[in-house]
């Protein structure tokens, strides 16, 4: 009972801010750029892709199954549907949350840990302040493998799976680990028929959701192939390596990224077999920033599931505190990139090495203690 208060004065909380909050003049731009702004234009009889829109002058580049998916968004307001997508995705942080603790609620003071380290993480201002959509695929897959079973090594194929993948597919480049390990960990625990079922009913999703598109716009796609191979062909400074060794080093340097891309792929794909579901899923997440080819700073959250995880469940002390101080000063140097300047998105490329990197010590150190204590 004392748990449901708490959680209800939290949501009321969370309420209130969004309602107080003044709305910012422009809608939030991602939001209303790609999904929003589409849907409202579905639904006044316009093509959803194009690059002459009457909200502003860049098109909708998320994928047709997310707008037909939140189509009804078009009918309100934006600034009305803006809030609301900002209590999605902040629900989505508290989500990940309960999640990584073993759905339920953590310790005060690892909880108060875990809020210090989401909200100092500079990438979640920007994921808010432009209303990107990181945060709410990285829950549904998360969803995916943490209610898949009852034990941490099931992976149990529930109806809803596939509509989730096919929804958090908005985004595809977030997926380059998290799919392929996907189906491996569906072949390596139920076989070849499992695996090819979930593509099949993925698939199936996608094209359902995608109706509501082509329904009310039978030329859709036109439109959106040509946003989206205008969208790749442009010279994004991203802050992947992918761009950034190619930037740097020409070809080479493509060829270096493909190895990188290949051993973070061997390594998740390793722990699908070998390993439970769930560390197999964190590290594909956290490990996508550095292996996909396309994506930007507020995509970094994906690496906050294994932050949580290891925040919650690392019994060294030792190890807990340099995981927390080693965020922290991942933090300040971005901060003190961005102080009373404007930089380019690509100078962040350091941030998922770095993060890494602490990763990496904190099990080294709860190994090390682990060693000592036994």
């Amino acid at each position: 009972m004392k748990k449901l208060i708490l959680l209800g004065a939290a949501v009321a909380l969370v309420i209130a801010f969004a309602t107080l909050t003044p709305s910012p003049p422009v809608c939030s731009w991602d939001f209303r750029g790609s999904l929003w702004g589409p849907s409202y234009m579905l639904l006044h009889g316009q093509t959803p892709y194009s690059f002459e829109t009457p909200y502003g002058p860049y098109p909708g580049i998320w994928m047709p199954q997310l707008i037909g998916a939140f189509f009804f968004v078009g009918w309100l307001p934006c600034w009305v549907a803006a809030k609301i997508w900002f209590l999605l995705e902040l629900a989505g942080l508290f989500l990940m949350i309960w999640l990584t603790a073993g759905r339920k609620l953590p310790p005060p003071v690892l909880f108060g840990l875990c809020l210090l380290l989401i909200f100092l993480f500079p990438p979640v201002y920007i994921h808010f302040a432009i209303g990107q959509i990181s945060i709410f695929i990285t829950v549904l897959i998360m969803l995916v493998v943490f209610f898949s079973g009852e034990g941490h090594a099931q992976l149990t194929l529930r109806w809803w799976m596939p509509l989730f993948l096919a929804i958090a597919l908005a985004k595809p480049q977030l997926g380059v680990l998290v799919y392929p390990g996907l189906l491996v960990g569906a072949y390596h625990r139920h076989g070849v028929s499992a695996a090819l079922r979930l593509v099949l009913l993925t698939t199936g999703w996608v094209a359902l959701l995608i109706l509501p598109v082509a329904l009310m716009d039978p030329g859709w796609l036109q439109g959106f192939l040509q946003v989206t191979l205008g969208n790749t062909k442009v010279l994004w400074d991203l802050p992947t390596l992918f761009v950034q060794l190619r930037l740097g080093l020409g070809a080479p340097g493509i060829w270096l990224w493909a190895l990188i891309f290949l051993a973070c792929l061997g390594f998740v794909l390793w722990l699908w077999l070998k390993r439970d579901a769930q560390t197999a899923l964190l590290w594909s997440l956290a490990l996508t920033p550095i292996a996909t080819p396309y994506c930007s700073s507020w995509d970094f959250l994906l690496m906050a599931p294994l932050l949580l995880w290891l925040l919650l469940h690392l019994p060294s002390r030792l190890a807990r505190a340099a995981l927390v101080l080693g965020v922290l000063l991942a933090d300040s140097g971005q901060i003190a990139m961005r102080w009373n300047t404007s930089i380019s998105d690509g100078r962040n490329w350091w941030v998922p090495p770095a993060l890494l990197l602490v990763f990496l010590l904190a099990l080294v150190l709860n190994k090390v203690t682990e060693k000592r204590s036994a």
